[in-house]
């Protein structure tokens, strides 16, 4: 785990690497909103009558932000990670959101007056809410309109008083949303008042150098929403950011609301889930457990309670755990999602060497287990892990890229001088067949100095009838010239 340093210096002091500053909160100047700019000029002695001094206009203008849904790219994680089994049980959920000033950027009663002055007093128009499985009653998000949203349409269900519903446009009452019908009383018990939301966000300022990029915004700000609620252990906990605009006198301590209504509308912006386990033993029951499986306890993800009597498949998932292996969803080359087996090499347990390398990339390294139909991605792993660290080293990554250079050049260079070797031996040999001005163009390509063999008489009978035969070759080589040259010049067309 890396160190953080949480800076207390003077916000104008730039942070280090590894260092984090937290404030209050990041409220815009405008919040998202209808406003009207207007313009006043008074021209003195214009006219005699003051009022026709002045002169004026004014424009309608909008400040658009999120309301009814959340870009996907203002989301940059949620925590704890969604569809996860682990030790979260003493951690309140939390979602950190890239755009600082996006839990403040409207109201939560609808006014654009609200702007405050960063001290953190100013609700957040945005809340988290952590729910258990008998709390939900069977409840899940919905695609609904906003007009669905406004007016829901049954007397039980309590929505939002949005100030500004009558003035939406039927394009803006149309348009659709993700919407959940919670349970009124839960929500009552859970949700935080209206003096509470202040507290659960903040903004975050981090320096991110030396950090992995993972798509992280440049700068290093971000808003962090806060959950009010621990997740309990042994179930799954449903986390859900909702908007609270136009809820404000539906929190808890807020005014009694009418009997008639059962369950509450709420904008839900994102959603996830993720199972708390309890932990496995105390910090004395971890450090006993170092001698009985040579600490391999330590490494285990947490996991839910096996049962009793175990099937084929659980018992080879059990002894994988045991081993030291864990299991993780990757990504195959051709797009499929699947989860695979993954050890790493610190795992204290006897191995064995592998007998089938080396491997010239990391899918030969893949193992598949036909029983399970598994992946084990170990081996592949520690390929590519091993080149993405070899590769991170500069002078290790030059003095490679040389060698593979050098010895592209020494192989390229074995394999021309043994193939103009074996055309120099060829050359020495008289072929039959092979005119000697053909030998002596191939001599002159190959570079090489080549004796040929004069042919006897018998052997050339009836030369003037074959192409390309030149007259006194021989004795015109000798002095010189060219033997392509010759040959472009004498070539015969046979009769």
């Amino acid at each position: 785990m890396n160190d953080i340093a949480i800076a207390i210096a003077d916000e104008d002091v730039p942070l280090a690497a590894g260092q984090i500053r937290f404030y209050c909160a990041a409220e815009p100047p405008l919040q998202a909103g209808s406003y009207w700019l207007q313009a006043q000029q008074t021209v003195d002695g214009l006219k005699a009558d003051v009022k026709g001094n002045s002169f004026g206009v004014q424009t309608p203008f909008l400040v658009s932000g999120p309301r009814f849904q959340l870009p996907s790219q203002d989301l940059q994680l949620v925590y704890p990670p969604a569809n996860m089994v682990g030790n979260y049980e003493e951690s309140l959920p939390h979602v950190v959101l890239r755009t600082r000033t996006l839990p403040w950027v409207r109201s939560i009663d609808g006014n654009t007056n609200n702007a405050g002055d960063n001290d953190g007093t100013t609700p957040p128009w945005i809340g988290l809410l952590t729910l258990y499985p008998d709390e939900l009653k069977g409840a899940t998000p919905q695609v609904i309109t906003v007009a669905q949203l406004i007016d829901p349409g049954d007397p039980s269900i309590l929505g939002p008083t949005l100030i500004d519903a009558d003035t939406l446009s039927a394009d803006e009452l149309a348009s659709q949303l993700l919407a959940i019908d919670l349970d009124l009383a839960a929500f009552l018990a859970l949700a935080p008042s209206l003096a509470e939301l202040p507290l659960l966000a903040h903004v975050r300022e981090v320096n991110t150098d030396q950090k992995e990029v993972l798509g992280m915004v440049e700068d290093g700000w971000f808003s962090v929403a806060v959950g009010n609620r621990l997740p309990r252990s042994g179930c799954d906990n449903s986390c859900f950011l909702v908007s609270l605009e136009g809820q404000q006198a539906h929190l808890h301590g807020g005014p009694a609301i009418a009997a008639q209504y059962k369950t509450i509308r709420l904008v839900c912006l994102a959603t996830w889930k993720f199972t708390a386990a309890g932990p496995r033993g105390s910090f004395l029951d971890y450090m006993q457990n170092l001698c009985g499986q040579g600490g391999v306890d330590l490494m285990q993800p947490t996991h839910r309670p096996f049962p009793a009597v175990l099937s084929g498949a659980e018992k080879t998932a059990v002894e994988a755990l045991q081993i030291g292996y864990i299991p993780l969803q990757n990504v195959t080359r051709s797009g499929e999602v699947t989860t695979s087996w993954y050890r790493g090499p610190l795992s204290p347990v006897p191995t064995k060497a592998d007998p089938l390398g080396p491997y010239f990339f990391s899918d030969r390294a893949i193992r598949y287990d036909p029983a399970n139909g598994l992946f084990n991605m170990s081996y592949a792993s520690a390929w590519q892990i091993g080149q993405l660290l070899g590769l991170s080293d500069a002078a290790f990554a030059s003095s490679l890229f040389q060698w593979r250079i050098n010895s592209y050049q020494a192989a390229l260079s074995a394999v021309a001088s043994d193939h103009l070797h074996g055309l120099a031996d060829q050359f020495q040999q008289p072929r039959a067949g092979v005119t000697p001005v053909l030998l002596a163009v191939l001599s002159r390509v190959a570079g090489q100095a080549v004796s040929i063999a004069p042919l006897k008489a018998h052997e050339r009978r009836d030369e003037d009838l074959l192409p390309g035969v030149v007259p006194d070759w021989e004795e015109r080589i000798a002095a010189g010239e060219d033997a392509l040259h010759l040959l472009h010049q004498h070539v015969r067309k046979p009769n």
